[in-house]
């Protein structure tokens, strides 16, 4: 995006991490998180939850676990939107 000249936020996070994970690339969806972490961005609850929701679409039901309980103790609480995300992953 940079070299096209533009800028990235979270929110533009967002729809990347949402794209990845809705065609089941939820690897290279962590990959662009551990990149963003050691920068500026803060993944939020939607970055959070999108990734879940990868995770569990791909059967990686741990890894959205640890995922889950991992953000709320970076202090990203979680809504019903995040707490439906999982429990639909688990059923």
């Amino acid at each position: 995006m940079r070299l096209a000249g533009l800028s990235h936020d979270t929110f533009t996070l967002n729809i990347l991490v949402n794209c990845l994970c809705n065609v089941n690339r939820v690897s290279e969806a962590l990959a662009a998180i551990t990149r963003i972490l050691r920068r500026v961005y803060i993944p939020d609850l939607v970055t959070y939850t999108t990734l879940i929701k990868g995770l569990c679409m791909e059967h990686r039901i741990s890894e959205a676990t640890r995922l889950f309980l991992r953000r709320q103790k970076l202090g990203c609480t979680p809504d019903v939107v995040a707490y439906g995300t999982l429990i639909k992953g688990l059923c």
